[in-house]
């Protein structure tokens, strides 16, 4: 597991509980592994999409604007992306990109 900060303002704080709830040692996914953490069943997977140009969150609603990552974890084959409001975009080859908010 590694982080890289994406954004001067990252922290790792920024993560909260969220690292808490990975293990490697579980074969898990990192969508079924936080659903598990999180303890209230089936995450919700939220519309909008990561623009593969400039990696920001863009919103399924026109009148939200773009936003900018805060950092990158890197876990096994998986990439999760947090961006402000607590939205997490977790990316696994050859699979749908996931988005949903983890607070």
């Amino acid at each position: 597991m590694h982080i890289e900060p994406l954004s001067k303002h990252a922290s790792i704080e920024d993560w909260g509980l969220l690292l808490g709830f990975l293990d490697e040692e579980d074969p898990a996914s990192v969508v079924e592994q936080f659903a598990a953490g999180y303890g209230f069943g089936k995450l919700y997977e939220m519309g909008g999409k990561i623009n593969s140009n400039s990696g920001r969150y863009e919103s399924a609603y026109a009148e939200d604007p773009p936003l900018d990552p805060l950092s990158v974890l890197y876990f096994r084959d998986e990439k999760v992306m947090l961006f402000p409001y607590a939205i997490v975009a977790i990316i696994k080859p050859d699979t749908p990109t996931f988005i949903t908010r983890m607070d």
